[in-house]
Parts: structure tokens; C-alpha cells; sequence
């Protein structure tokens, strides 16, 4: 009884302890190369793999998909021409990263790139609720007072997959400038003049629940800087009042595709000495 216990043991334990699948090393081609729940290119998207990440594949191909391990406890299907192998079972150095894999190629339409990992360049119009805080004096009272103005600025930004993180995961960048000075700086004084720099950058994340064939919606957060230089004209003495603040920001928005262009939609917060909300409007195009 005692010997039948043992091996008893002993099997469960190499059973527990087997892989899920006979695997072989691979080494990611694409950015964003997306994992499927299963071996369909219509099948749901689990994940997104980045460029030059080294992965475990099954031995055998399932058509012109290998199954891959996306993380703990996650197998999904990524296509062959998404993928090098670069080592056999067991180890050994693959011979050539053509095979059967690479046949199916010339067989098997390859998917649209999804929208989401590619790399963006363009413009947006921004309507920002700028904030500013002055120290007024009156005799000898002084007190600080909030000021705050519609001012529209114009955006140049970027979006491309962030290669660091694993998934859909992008980097944006936004650099503007305003288009005339805020008001709140033409209403206290007599005359004024300058403009204000305003600057982001965010990781961007989407949200699956929120897609369609054409459209996404995505949220993200990051760092944002502004500096204002204005002069100001009191009794006509200048009273340069330029700042410099920094702080971070918050966004949820929309996009919609339309070939290689984008257009999108983002309500965005700003955090610094003041707090203030922004709408962007943007056109970018991929490259």
C-alpha cells in the first residue's frame, strides 16, 4: 500500500508539472503582434505582443497559427508570419525561420494592422479653459484671485506604440501654442501681448468594451508643462509676467479611422498650480 501511495504521488506531480504544450522559442517580428483566443483571424484579440519579445510556441502549427503563451495561465493563437523561430524543441537552434509556417503566407490573407499600434503624426485644435492666479492690491489689502478664459491653441502631436509594455499601449505627445493671448490677461490691463506653450505626454490605453469595426475609445494619464510669456501694459509701464508650471494630466477620449487617417476626440484635465479642462480635436495619418 504504502509503495502504491508513492507512485501515485509521483505521477500526479509529473502531471501537474507537464507543459500545457511541447514548446519552442520564438521571437516577436511586428509591434503589436495580436494573440487570439483562437487559430481565426475573426476571433477576439487577447493581447498584443512587442516587437523583438522572445515567446514560447507549440511545435505544431494550427494552419497558419502557432499557439502561444501571452502570460500565466494564457494560451492564444499568433500567426506564423507575425513570428521567427528561433530555437526547437528542446532547445535546439532553429535551422531557418522559414518552413511550413512561411508556405502559408502566400495562402493566407494577412489582417488589417490594427489601428491601434501604429504610429500617428498630426494637428488638433485644442479649446483649453486656461487658468491663471494674480495678486491683486488695492490700498493696503492685497488678496490672490483666479482668472480663468476660453483660449484656443494649436496642437502638433504624435502617437506610436510604446515598446517598453506589453499590449496596446501608445505614447502620446501633444506640443502647442495659443492662437491669440488669453483674455484674462487683455482684461486687466490696458493693453497686453504674448501667447502660452503648452505641452503633454501620456500613455494611452484603450478600452475593449467601447469598439467598433471603425472606432475606439481609450483612456490614459502623464505629464503636462506650461509657460506663458505675456506683457503687460499698466500706465504704461511693461510688467512682463511670464511662469513656468508643471504638472500632470488625464484623458479619456474617441477615435475614428478612416484609411491611414484618424480622427479624434479627447476631453483632457490639467493638474498644476491651477486645474483646468481642455477639448481636443485632431486629424493625424499613419506612417
Amino acid at each position: 500500500m504504502f509503495g502504491k501511495s508513492v507512485l501515485l504521488k509521483i505521477i500526479l506531480l509529473f502531471l501537474l508539472s507537464t507543459p500545457i504544450f511541447a514548446a519552442q522559442r520564438a521571437e516577436v517580428i511586428i509591434d503589436g503582434a495580436m494573440v487570439y483566443k483562437k487559430g481565426d483571424f475573426g476571433a477576439p484579440v487577447l493581447g498584443y505582443l512587442r516587437k523583438g519579445k522572445l515567446v514560447k510556441i507549440s511545435n505544431k502549427n494550427y494552419g497558419p497559427f502557432y499557439k502561444v503563451k501571452l502570460r500565466q495561465g494564457v494560451i492564444g493563437y499568433i500567426s506564423d508570419i507575425d513570428i521567427r523561430i528561433v530555437s526547437g524543441p528542446g532547445g535546439r537552434k532553429a535551422r531557418t525561420a522559414k518552413g511550413r509556417g512561411s508556405r502559408s503566407k502566400s495562402k493566407t490573407r494577412r489582417p488589417r494592422k490594427d489601428a491601434r499600434v501604429k504610429t500617428y503624426w498630426g494637428a488638433s485644435l485644442a479649446m483649453v479653459n486656461y487658468t491663471d492666479r494674480f495678486k491683486l492690491t488695492l490700498g493696503d489689502d492685497s488678496t490672490e484671485t483666479t482668472f480663468s478664459s476660453q483660449t484656443l491653441f494649436l496642437m502638433a502631436n504624435r502617437t506610436a506604440p510604446f515598446s517598453f509594455l506589453d499590449g496596446v499601449v501608445n505614447l502620446d505627445i501633444n506640443l502647442g501654442i495659443s492662437t491669440s493671448t488669453p483674455s484674462i490677461y487683455t482684461d486687466i490691463s490696458s493693453q497686453s501681448s504674448g501667447f502660452v506653450l503648452l505641452a503633454d505626454a501620456s500613455l494611452m490605453m484603450p478600452l475593449h468594451f467601447l469598439r467598433a469595426r471603425n472606432f475606439f475609445t481609450y483612456f490614459g494619464a502623464g505629464l503636462m508643462f506650461s509657460h506663458s510669456i505675456i506683457d503687460l501694459y499698466i500706465d504704461d509701464t511693461k510688467l512682463p509676467i511670464g511662469k513656468t508650471r508643471v504638472g500632470a494630466s488625464i484623458t479619456a477620449g474617441g477615435a475614428y479611422t478612416l484609411g491611414k487617417f484618424l480622427l479624434k476626440f479627447e476631453p483632457k484635465y490639467y493638474f498644476e498650480e491651477e486645474r483646468y479642462l481642455g477639448f481636443h480635436f485632431g486629424l493625424q495619418r499613419a506612417f
